[in-house]
């Protein structure tokens, strides 16, 4: 709403309203609540086309709005008519002439397209509310020269007086200042038009100005340089001002008419320049505007009046223009810069018109994959998503912004302009750009391709489809294509022959070669239709479309790519051809189907998803997925009424999201047996099958690993990072969502319940004895069997067996479904009359009775039923007189976890000392072979052929050991563990990590860790760094205390045993985090380890090398090195420089050396290092790797960022191709590449592998964890040098917080972390934060690590720059003249340190108004930069613009 308040009010007060007064008082406050809710989507109206022609204000309300009440508003004078608030902008016509004036173009369809209650693609509306109270120092009053108004006091005091009623007039009060604004129509704004009339709309309501006009600029042909000024005509009635709205990217800007354009304005009107574009993206355009200090003589003085600060001129005589963002921060700073000039002068972001502009060498045409990466490594990441996105769809404006507006609803423009203008886009043919119906940009050659690989497959594939189901309802042929996409080998011979086809037939050939995979057949079936079609146009049988003119309006244009496909020289007539069908397309602004949706019609994209597919499978087809399921049992019997109750659970609302189902019920009930004959009955109706043993975590995971990898997750072996993907891929339903997990005996809850995906659309399944599952999963009981049941399956393994006394051995039994198994297995392969079975089960029984008695007594605890004992007693007492060997090779695997035993285990034992039956068995396959199938023969355990794996149920083994005597129990518990150390590959390679898994839970259930052979303990201990390497640090933790705390007290705490677990668990406790426990460990092992073996020893030195990592994490970086080069001198004189370890202690004392800031002489080592690893080891070898990543660290630190960028792009590259993804040194190099990156200024590059490797350090480690700080910590400055303040600032703070929780907070990383955040706050505005963190950093760096230490350099630097933006120019002098002597000292002349120290120090000069000290050393540095950095790199561009340097402070010590 406009208004005058600067009006005097001539009515009665308050206190006299009348009614119909306080009726228009009410009126006008819900006319405000609905203007402050906000527009809609501006509707963009007709389009002008006369860019020269001046608009007025406008003297209507949009039609949507409710009418304001115009008292006290004056109405334009002069001829000029005012039109609809809501015009548009920008004319339609874009690449060459005008429009005629008045032509009005209808709404785009893309506008009628969005619903209205959905967002567009434009964003949200500029926030009228906020920009009304930025505008607040504008809203001043002045004395109108022409208008006047009775002063009634005055009037009755002179009638009172001179008895002479004669008016006193006064002048009236008004607005004091008049708008105009500016709007650049250049081609390259038409994204921004709906921004531009809602920009008008806003100015109008904020009531700060008398007057607002507008008056468009094409800056897409130079200006003249008598082109009519803005403010010509405009009555002198007050001051003036000029906002000019553009992207700074037309022609004009380029060759500087539009500068100079601007010069003229600023000598008559206070001007400033809105840039569209974040500010990041400035020097990417035609504005480049300096920071300067100005003097305003008066508020709303022209910017020709204005005086630089320190006394100077303007370059070329030409005025200041102050460049602002869009938003109501900049807009605020301008008001009041404008409003209230301050005596001493205010700083501003200013265009110098008269400043010569830097000129760039003209570059060859770049290639496609030069014109990505540069627009990869400049735009945002939303841009290049949206680029890859676009890559997927023909090109014109409102295609453009449907499909930003499918996944980016609430997203800018400026991600539109940045595709539009970087480069990888070309306009062709004449159509108008906000044509649908015709195409009018294409990519350049290449780039679509490139872009698709980018992008995600099945988002190519929706996003084709939306938009050729959108345009479709113009033109049928296009439904067409959209249904091929489902049927991607289907038939291309009904679609129509015809030019305008062609285009869109080449694009779906090349997201069909994209997609791969069953889209190739029909990729290869539009290229030969392509081919065709080229081939008829040459033999001219089938000419091609003419270019179509301005004229035709609705038709398609043969755009120059067409043009260059068809390869035609063929003239071309008019008419197109009969089979296209397309009716005439409606105006832009004919809505569509009622209730159509954002995403138009549903395409199927299940077979072009990005990761591996379940493929289509027809109804009774097994799961395309089925992992580590149990055969199925053949003698499964009865359980029907269960297993329907089971199905109906898990097929009705049972989803992981909400619970799992839970078979309970006692040992032996045969719940696993139950879950599994479910699994078999029904694997048609899942696309997934996966079978978990569930007793220990580390079973679990084993198995989601060998899941990650079937689905095609590509995370690696490591369960870390491979457990953490299959839940999250479960969770979303990709690759399949119809999943079935079965935990089978999951025991504990707090163990399993972490391995559920949180939610998702699958169904898990849970078995267990424990009870308490009935508090997290719906539970179904399972009992004994019925005695049918029972029946059934004596009569089943004997059909031979009487029903009556089938029924009687049921009874004795109990029913227990076990016992019963055992007992018909017993009887048929016996041939035993049931009476006999029953004479001798009671003896049996009775036996079993004393036994459990006498173990009662004795305190052991006896875990089964007396029937399954009895029973399983006579088959175990059959196999003792038949087979001694067999029976002592069940007795032994008794001692396994309730596991399958992998038969590899009883495979060419030799040299095992075990008793003679046991080791006859062992030592002859043959007699292996039938030992086995005689235990078998009596069910006492299941044999997997498909696995080759035996398994023994827990009721067995406890009634196995139940029997032996102590002794027995003894001998047989030793031959497990020597059998299980047999198995033990000894080398924890990848390879051999399944092997390690099997023997892991068998470990731990034989409790391996007590006994006294050294093989075994050779195992145990690689058992602890199995799970280190794997990824499993808390199992390794766990199983590495258990260790140590057993071997101290069976061994002593010196033995070479317990002080290799020691080892290793202290290693484990600082990948941890738990750096105290680490610290005292270590100690005490190094202690040990010297009094044992010398300082010499290898064993000693490792030792050694941990003590000195612990006094990293401590911050005593001094100490650190002492230890290190200690152990690296001692290394060399034991192994030579040649072994390994010694490779190994290089590179460690140079990490330390780096840690101390000595960057110099730790590259020198590196360099060393690296050159022998390369001979000794090999190019490829991980080592060789570790140490090529670290000198990359050295160069960068030296100095050379862009060939510590370049070498480690090459080292992560060959990295990538020769390990698995997650590998932790691949990781690491990967994390110093982001640095490296943002260093050599390739911010977005680094900004998104920050985020990459931040990923996989969550997916490895839990928070808090170091590795995760220091990458967020680095991620925070990415996002700093991307323009994300306040991402950066919440980032840094929270890594600041870790830090000190972490570390301490006198730790020099944590004090490194201050520096950082102090750089976010400064640039947010919040300086005085900035000063006070730097200032209570400093002291403690100074202390930590010395004043001349590259952290402390840095900080000092920021510091500097605190006082700086807090016009402390002399202290920021003083500091910056002692830390550029300190840096070219330390780090030398040319170190971009010591160079961002001089240019600053050249601000601090210029600001105490020593100019020319200050411009020959910001010369002298700049010269140095552009030698160093190169011209084009941002610290270079931005210290040419005077901008301030800041440092970082990299995390390299920890």
């Amino acid at each position: 709403m406009t208004h005058d308040p600067g009006g005097r009010s001539a009515g009665p007060g308050p206190r006299d309203l009348d009614w119909r007064q306080l009726a228009d008082a009410l009126w006008l406050a819900v006319c405000k609540a609905e203007t402050d809710r906000g527009p809609g989507p501006p509707d963009p109206g007709p389009l002008p086309g006369a860019p020269e022609a001046d608009a007025p204000p406008p003297g209507e309300e949009p039609p949507d709005e409710p009418r304001q009440d115009r008292q006290g508003e004056r109405p334009s004078s002069g001829p000029e008519a005012a039109p609809a608030a809501s015009e548009p902008l920008l004319p339609a016509e874009l690449v060459g002439g005008s429009a005629p004036p008045g032509e009005a173009e209808p709404a785009t369809v893309a506008e009628a397209f969005v619903p209205a209650r959905r967002p567009s693609a434009d964003g949200p509306p500029l926030p009228e509310r906020a920009l009304s109270r930025a505008l607040r120092p504008l809203k001043r009053t002045a004395p109108s020269p022409v208008e006047t108004e009775v002063d009634e006091e005055a009037t009755a005091e002179r009638a009172a007086r001179e008895g002479l009623w004669v008016p006193d007039l006064v002048p009236v009060r008004e607005r004091w200042m008049d708008a105009v604004l500016v709007v650049d129509c250049g081609s390259s704004m038409v994204v921004w038009r709906r921004t531009a009339a809602h920009l008008v709309t806003v100015l109008q309501r904020t009531g700060a100005f008398r007057d607002v006009r507008v008056h468009r600029v094409n800056t897409d042909h130079p200006l003249p340089e008598a082109d009519r000024s803005p403010v010509a005509g405009m009555p002198p009635r007050g001051k003036r001002t000029v906002l000019v709205l553009t992207d700074g990217i037309g022609a004009a800007w380029g060759d500087e008419s539009a500068q100079r354009a601007l010069a003229g304005w600023a000598r008559q009107a206070s001007v400033a320049l809105l840039h569209v574009l974040h500010q990041g993206r400035w020097h990417h355009t035609g504005v480049a505007p300096e920071r300067v200090r100005v003097r305003i003589p008066e508020p709303g003085a022209p910017n020709g009046s204005w005086r630089r600060a320190d006394g100077g001129s303007w370059p070329g005589g030409a005025p200041p223009v102050p460049v602002l963002e869009l938003n109501a921060r900049w807009m605020a700073n301008w008001a009041r810069l404008v409003a209230r000039p301050s005596a001493r002068g205010e700083d501003t972001m200013a265009l110098l018109p008269g400043a010569p502009a830097e000129r760039w060498d003209p570059e060859p045409e770049p290639s496609a994959w030069d014109r990505v990466f540069r627009f990869r490594a400049t735009a945002s990441p939303s841009a290049f998503r949206l680029a890859s996105r676009l890559a997927a769809a023909p090109l014109n404006i409102p295609v453009m912004e449907f499909v930003q507006g499918i996944h980016q609803p609430e997203g800018s423009p400026g991600d539109l302009a940045e595709v539009l203008l970087g480069g990888l886009l070309r306009k062709v043919g004449t159509a108008d750009p906000l044509d649908e119906t015709g195409i009018g940009y294409e990519f350049h050659d290449g780039v679509r391709e490139l872009l698709l690989s980018a992008g995600m497959r099945d988002e190519s594939l929706y996003i084709l489809g939306s938009v050729l189901d959108r345009l479709g309802r113009r033109w049928k042929p296009l439904l067409m294509l959209r249904d091929l996409l489902n049927h991607p080998s289907g038939s291309v011979g009904d679609l129509p022959r015809t030019e305008r086809l062609l285009p869109y037939i080449r694009l779906q050939e090349q997201v069909y070669q994209a997609l791969s995979g069953p889209y190739l057949e029909g990729a290869r079936s539009f290229r030969a239709l392509v081919l065709a079609h080229q081939a008829l146009a040459r033999s001219g049988e089938s000419p091609p479309d003419p270019v179509e003119d301005a004229s035709h309006r609705g038709k398609y244009v043969v755009s120059e790519a067409v043009a260059a496909m068809t390869d035609s020289t063929t003239p071309r007539p008019d008419p197109l051809s009969q089979a296209d069908d397309s009716p005439s397309p409606p105006a832009h602004g004919t809505p569509g189907p009622a209730g159509e949706h954002l995403r138009g019609t549903f395409v199927s994209v299940t077979a072009a998803r990005t990761l591996p597919t379940v493929e289509d499978r027809q109804p009774g087809e097994p799961p395309s997925i089925w992992g580590n399921v149990p055969p199925r049992n053949n003698n499964f019997t009865g359980r029907q009424t269960l297993l329907d109750t089971l199905h109906e659970r898990l097929k009705s609302e049972g989803t992981a999201a909400v619970l799992p189902e839970a078979l309970h019920g006692l040992g032996g009930v045969g719940k696993s047996q139950i879950a599994l004959e479910y699994v078999h009955q029904h694997a048609a109706d899942y696309d997934a099958v996966w079978w978990i043993p569930a007793e220990r975590p580390e079973q679990i995971r084993q198995a989601l690993v060998q899941l990650a990898d079937r689905l095609g997750l590509h995370a690696g072996m490591e369960a870390n990072t491979a457990v953490p993907s299959v839940l999250d891929a479960l969770r979303t339903g990709r690759p399949c969502r119809n999943w079935l997990l079965v935990f089978d005996n999951a025991e504990e809850l707090e163990t399993v319940r972490p391995f559920f995906p949180a939610g998702g659309p699958g169904r898990i399944l849970v078995t267990s004895r424990n009870a308490q599952w009935s508090r997290a999963a719906r539970t179904v009981e399972v009992d004994v069997f019925e005695r049918e049941e029972s029946i059934e399956l004596l009569r089943r393994r004997g059909p031979e067996l009487p029903r009556e006394q089938a029924d009687r051995v049921a009874d004795a039994l109990g029913d227990l479904p076990l016992a019963i198994e055992q007992a018909a297995a017993w009887l048929t392969e016996t041939g035993m009359p049931a009476d006999e079975y029953l004479q001798v089960f009671e003896d049996e029984r009775a036996d079993v009775s004393t036994r459990r008695n006498e173990l009662l007594a004795a305190g052991v605890p006896v875990d089964y039923p007396e029937p399954v004992a009895a029973a399983w007693n006579m088959s175990l007492r059959r196999l003792a007189e038949t087979h001694p060997g067999a029976i002592q090779l069940l007795q032994m695997c008794s001692f396994f976890a309730p596991e399958p035993i992998s038969r590899r285990l009883f495979s060419g034992v030799r040299g095992v000392s075990l008793s003679p039956e046991l080791s006859e068995v062992l030592q002859d396959p043959i007699r292996l072979g039938h030992a086995i199938r005689e235990i078998n023969r009596y069910a006492l355990i299941k044999i997997n052929h498909r696995s080759n794996t035996i398994e023994m149920h827990r009721l067995v083994q406890a009634v196995l050991i139940g029997q032996m005597s102590t002794q027995q129990q003894a001998d047989m518990r030793h031959s497990a563990h020597v059998l299980l150390a047999f198995g033990d590959p000894n080398d924890v390679a990848p390879p051999n990590w399944g092997r390690y898994a099997d023997l892991l839970s068998h470990v731990r259930a034989s409790r391996a860790m007590e006994c006294d052979d050294k093989w075994v303990r050779q195992m145990v201990r690689n058992l602890v760094r199995f799970l280190h390497v794997w990824g499993d640090h808390d199992g390794a933790l766990e199983l590495a205390t258990q260790v140590r705390r057993k071997w101290v007290e069976t061994l002593g705490e010196d033995s070479a045993e317990t002080l290799a677990v020691s080892r290793s668990l202290g290693h484990v406790l600082t990948v941890l985090g738990h750096f105290n426990e680490a610290r005292e460990l270590n100690r005490r092992t190094l202690e040990l380890q010297r009094a044992q073996e010398g300082d010499d020893h290898e064993n000693t030195l490792v030792t050694q090398g941990a003590v000195a990592v612990d006094t990293r994490y401590q911050g005593e970086y001094a100490r650190y090195v002492e230890l290190e080069k200690d152990r690296w001198t001692r290394t060399l004189r034991l192994a030579g420089d040649e072994d390994p370890y010694s490779i190994a202690a290089t590179n460690d004392y140079a990490v330390a050396l780096r840690a101390a800031g000595d960057y110099e002489r730790a590259r020198q080592l590196d360099e060393n290092a690296r050159r022998t690893a390369g001979l000794v080891l090999g190019e490829d070898a991980l080592l060789t790797i570790l140490v090529e990543a670290n000198l990359s660290i050295d160069v960068r630190e030296g100095g050379d960022y862009p060939a510590a960028r370049d070498m480690l792009e090459q080292t992560c590259s060959r990295a990538r191709q020769l390990f698995p993804p997650n590998t932790p040194t691949v990781v690491y190099a990967l994390r110093n590449l982001a640095v490296a990156r943002r260093k050599a200024g390739d911010h977005e590059g680094a900004l998104d592998l920050s985020r990459e490797v931040l990923e996989r350090y969550r997916l490895r480690y839990t928070e808090p964890n170091l590795h995760i700080t220091t990458t967020a910590l680095a991620l925070s400055m990415d996002l700093r040098q991307t323009a994300d303040l306040e991402g950066a600032r919440e980032l840094g703070r929270k890594c600041l917080d870790d830090m000190r929780v972490l570390l301490g907070e006198r730790h020099p990383a944590t004090l490194g972390a201050a520096v950082d955040l102090a750089v976010t706050l400064r640039l947010l505005g919040e300086t005085d934060e900035a000063l006070a963190l730097n200032k209570e950093t400093l002291p403690v760096l100074v202390e930590r690590l010395a004043a001349d230490h590259p952290t402390a350099l840095a900080c000092a630097i920021n510091l500097a720059s605190d006082h700086y933006t807090l016009a402390d120019y002399q202290e920021a002098h003083d500091l910056d003249v002692e830390t550029l002597a300190a840096c070219r000292s330390r780090l030398g002349e040319d170190h971009p340190t010591t160079l961002a120290c001089a240019v600053n120090l050249s601000g601090d000069l210029r600001a105490l108004g020593e100019g020319r000290q200050a411009e020959e050393l910001h010369q002298d540095a700049l010269g140095r930069l552009r030698r160093v950095l190169t011209a084009g790199h941002p610290a270079t561009v931005a210290a040419a613009r005077g901008i301030r340097a800041d440092c970082d402070a990299e995390s390299i010590s920890i």
